[in-house]
């Protein structure tokens, strides 16, 4: 079935969950150390950027990638011309996938994945040069 051909290993998943929890932590301890010791502020907020700039891209994959087995399998029309399905089932199996679809979630990701790496050029570029 298509779990083994389209899903990833639980590994990467797991791990992919994890750094982005970690960066989301990295990020607001920054506000913490504001207070604390103002040294780990740069490590923090390195950590979580390329943190960040690594899951944000991750997600920007896996939603284009959904969008695009929508798209090429047919979902859609698929599931409205399934005869096996309750009118109820068919309407729900429809709003996900075209909530899949439709959804700009993965322009958010490629917002996020690209000012993230920006904002680390610019202070690699600002430190370098003041």
């Amino acid at each position: 079935m298509y779990k083994n051909k389209y899903i990833i290993p639980s590994i990467y998943i797991n791990a992919f969950f994890i750094l982005g929890i970690l960066s989301a932590l990295a990020i607001r301890l920054i506000i913490i150390f504001k207070h604390i010791n103002a040294d780990y502020i740069r490590p923090f907020w390195y950590i979580g950027v390329i943190g960040y700039t690594v899951f944000f891209a991750y997600r920007f994959y896996i939603t284009s990638k959904r969008k695009k087995l929508i798209t090429k399998h047919e979902l859609l029309k698929k599931i409205n011309n399934a005869n096996d399905i309750n009118q109820d089932d068919k309407e729900l199996l429809e709003y996900i996938v075209l909530s899949i679809v439709k959804s700009k979630e993965n322009l958010n990701y490629l917002f996020i994945f690209s000012t993230s790496f920006i904002a680390i050029i610019i202070d690699l570029l600002l430190n370098h040069y003041y």
